[in-house]
């Protein structure tokens, strides 16, 4: 039986067995996934969580609603976040899973919509197996830690917004994309920056995009973003005990640019800083690459969401650079940052499809056996990584049992909150306010 349907056009029909084998990864995968939804989730308030539940006491008091919802979070003005938070203590019994609901979702619509989109970059079979690819890519270990963390949810909110922005911006044919998507899409930047501020990122990357189309669109565009980019940081000051200087001697080039290649090589950085940074500065090179030579005016839509994509991964990594310029360990990117590098590795999936599709058709039976090899690897990751998650969320639940047992240890505080007095304080006001208490 022949490993494949080849037809003159160079499109490849898997047989079935392959095809089989391929669901079978895709199954094992999406287990991995749910049984992620279930064990991950720390739904305890800590961190950050304290200050936003203080600030809804805040608003139950009050009744501010502008206060509550526009108020910055460090430099961050998290309307999305306050709008669950609100719905999840208000109306759900303050259990904390209304967050992992629409972080999961967030994250799940993200991985459709990018799925969909790197789909278009292949033809025939191909095209479902790069689209599920990338679609895994998407909803890897980095990105259901960020999903299933109260804390961390405005990552994975931000990225979805961001995406539907560059495909509804991205219309099929050479024309600009039509008023109606147009506002669609600067609707979605407007919404990713309410959920995190790295949202502001999407800005120069649609006006860029459209600018090649229509230059005065796109420079109308760029406008646009920068004052609303001037009205968001307008009157921003203080912080919280959470985000206190994290060094004496500031940053400099040198540690941006350390910071900038680090960030690409997420979640390598993370495990192996000395290797993530230089697989950074690969990526890096890359994606300079994919944007000089790829995407103009004139190439397929595929390739010039593709392009976009990388730019946005890009554009991120220069605001992680600036915005963290002091940290501690330049070499070692927080791993709750990994979601962002999602849209890059797809880019250059994307970019990479036609080529891959080239060799599958060329020797059919190796490569489509090899393809089954790296699907079952994937799974296997999948399951290594979800291992560790499940394993951190098990060791962040003990430290804050432990401090609510009185442990004021560094490693301890680390996770709940640096500030003791004040952890104890929020925590008090929450018991007597009845609030997110059987967690």
């Amino acid at each position: 039986m022949s490993a494949t349907d080849q037809t003159a056009d160079g499109v490849v029909r898997m047989a079935p067995v392959v095809k089989i084998a391929l669901a079978i990864a895709a199954a094992g995968f999406l287990g991995v996934c749910v049984w992620l939804t279930w064990v991950a989730p720390v739904l305890t308030p800590y961190s950050d969580m304290l200050d936003w539940v203080a600030r809804y006491l805040d608003f139950r008091g009050d009744h501010d609603l502008a206060a509550y919802l526009l108020t910055p979070h460090i430099s961050h003005r998290l309307v999305a976040t306050f709008l669950v938070l609100w719905a999840d203590a208000g109306l759900f019994g303050a259990h904390g899973w209304l967050f992992v609901i629409v972080g999961v979702g967030a994250l799940a619509l993200t991985a459709g919509l990018l799925g969909k989109a790197a789909a278009q970059a292949a033809q025939g079979d191909m095209a479902w197996v790069i689209g599920a690819a990338a679609a895994g890519l998407t909803l890897g270990p980095g990105g259901f830690l960020d999903a299933t963390l109260h804390i961390c949810t405005i990552y994975v909110e931000a990225l979805a917004f961001m995406v539907g922005a560059i495909l509804l911006a991205s219309p099929a044919g050479e024309e600009a994309p039509s008023p109606g998507r147009l506002i669609l899409a600067l609707a979605c930047a407007v919404a990713a920056a309410f959920c995190n501020g790295v949202g502001l990122a999407v800005w120069p990357v649609l006006a860029f995009a459209t600018w090649r189309r229509n230059r005065m669109l796109g420079q109308a565009i760029l406008v646009g973003g920068v004052l609303f980019a001037l009205a968001y940081f307008a009157g921003q000051a203080g912080g919280s005990a959470l985000h206190a200087p994290q060094t004496a001697g500031g940053g400099g080039v040198r540690r941006m640019a350390l910071m900038f290649f680090s960030y690409l090589g997420l979640p390598l950085t993370w495990a192996v800083p000395r290797l993530g940074w230089a697989l950074g500065l690969v990526l890096a090179g890359l994606s300079g690459w994919a944007i000089l030579r790829r995407g103009g005016h004139d190439a397929p839509r595929a390739e010039r969401v593709a392009v976009q994509l990388i730019q946005l991964s890009l554009v991120t990594a220069a605001m992680a650079a600036v915005g963290r310029n002091d940290a501690a360990l330049p070499t070692q990117a927080p791993l709750r940052y990994a979601v962002f590098l999602t849209p890059l590795h797809v880019g250059l999936l994307m970019l990479a499809a036609p080529a891959l599709q080239k060799i599958v058709f060329a020797r059919p039976r190796q490569t489509q056996a090899l393809l089954v090899v790296v699907a079952l690897l994937f799974t296997a990751l999948q399951l290594g990584a979800g291992v560790f998650v499940a394993r951190t969320a098990d060791i962040n639940r003990a430290r804050i049992a432990a401090f609510k047992s009185g442990d004021r240890s560094p490693p301890v505080l680390a996770v709940m909150y640096p500030d003791a007095a004040k952890a104890e304080a929020m925590r008090a006001r929450m018991a007597a306010a009845g609030v997110y208490q059987d967690n």
